[in-house]
């Protein structure tokens, strides 16, 4: 590659970096009343109330993060240094997000929302996780604590569903029964993944792009429904399912490209 070639490259990482900053803060300008009635309430507030302000503020601010740092994870090359730190960013405020979210849960017992947290991050954790495991395929043993966390989201999801089996009649445990059985497919995937140690080499990559991807379309499905006010021109059960289903989309052709490149290598 000449030297001109790699600037331009250079130059379109930096472009796609870029835009999806702006988006970031695009969608922070949209929330910024809701941040600032946020601040404005931390002046009139004391004890537990005014903490669960603060709390709420950081999982604003860290959606935003997560939406403009892992649309940059996406959008640039992967593997390169760029992508691996926006990878980093992403995963990390999306812990935010699960810590925050569950404590805002707890605190308003708002129990779907409970649920939703683990929908969203198992995910990224996964993704970020097989990074460490790609040599399961050569050997490389599964951590007592993977286990452990496998079988608590089993415990999760199994939760979940029973839920929303017992309240099918209410749109709450319709979409109960829905997140869960995601949740649990998550849980599946992961499950084959470390028993069977992976039939390709390269499998781990095919996770990790899967789950990473799988935890941004619900970064995006949450973050459209907590401002449905926004989109009130389109249904809420639009808002809930289109993300999924574009992204699953999406995200099922890209895995298949990786795998027929895979498939081609070993032959």
């Amino acid at each position: 590659m000449t030297t001109n070639q790699t600037f331009q490259w250079k130059s379109k990482e930096a472009v796609k970096q870029y835009v999806a900053y702006a988006l970031g803060l695009l969608i922070f300008a949209i929330l910024f009343k809701a941040f600032k009635e946020h601040v404005d309430a931390l002046y009139l507030l004391k004890g537990f109330e005014g903490i669960m302000k603060v709390i709420r503020i950081v999982h604003i601010v860290a959606g935003c993060f997560c939406l403009g740092f892992g649309l940059a994870a996406i959008l640039t090359k992967k593997g390169g240094k760029v992508h691996r730190n926006n990878g980093k960013i992403y995963f990390w405020n999306m812990f935010i997000i699960f810590v925050s979210g569950i404590m805002m849960a707890i605190y308003h017992n708002q129990i779907f929302f409970f649920f939703i947290a683990f929908v969203s991050f198992y995910p990224a954790f996964i993704g970020y996780r097989i990074l460490y495991q790609k040599q399961l395929s050569e050997g490389q043993q599964v951590k007592w604590y993977d286990y452990a966390l496998l079988a608590l989201i089993a415990f999760v999801a199994a939760t979940g569903i029973y839920l929303g089996v017992v309240n099918i009649n209410s749109s709450l445990g319709i979409l109960l029964l829905i997140f869960n059985t995601l949740l649990l497919n998550h849980f599946r995937t992961t499950f084959i993944f470390y028993r069977k140690k992976a039939e390709l080499k390269g499998f781990w990559l095919i996770l990790h792009i899967t789950e990473m991807s799988g935890s941004y379309v619900a970064a995006i499905t949450a973050f459209l429904v907590n401002n449905s006010k926004y989109f009130d021109f389109i249904p809420n059960i639009i808002l809930w399912i289109s993300p999924g289903i574009i992204g699953g989309i999406i995200i099922g052709i890209v895995a298949r490209k990786y795998k027929r490149k895979m498939l081609v290598g070993t032959n």
